[in-house]
């Protein structure tokens, strides 16, 4: 998660529809995940973030979404030691 208080965020499938595939062609039965490389924060709860796909030889046959399970906010940066004193000096030099 760029730019969040975690590196991370866990996802879960919704429940999509039951598909019946026969025996013969359940190794023809390909799952594909998408998801993007990285989100960027904030990420809430039950966001939708990708999807999952099943598709029988080549055809989508189902799709179920991939939701956060959990809430990321911003990641506050705070200021060093030497970037304050920077900014005390600099505004108390030219701040008349």
């Amino acid at each position: 998660v760029a730019g969040g208080l975690k590196n991370t965020v866990r996802v879960s499938g919704t429940e999509g529809e039951n598909i019946v595939v026969v025996r013969e062609n359940r190794q023809n039965l390909k799952r594909s995940v998408q998801l993007p490389r990285f989100v960027y924060a904030p990420v809430k709860k039950g966001e939708v973030l990708g999807s999952v796909r099943y598709a029988l030889n080549g055809k989508v046959v189902a799709e179920n979404e991939l939701t956060a399970n959990e809430n990321i906010d911003y990641k506050h940066l705070q200021k060093n030691f030497f970037a304050k004193m920077k900014d005390k000096i600099k505004f108390g030099l030219f701040s008349r």
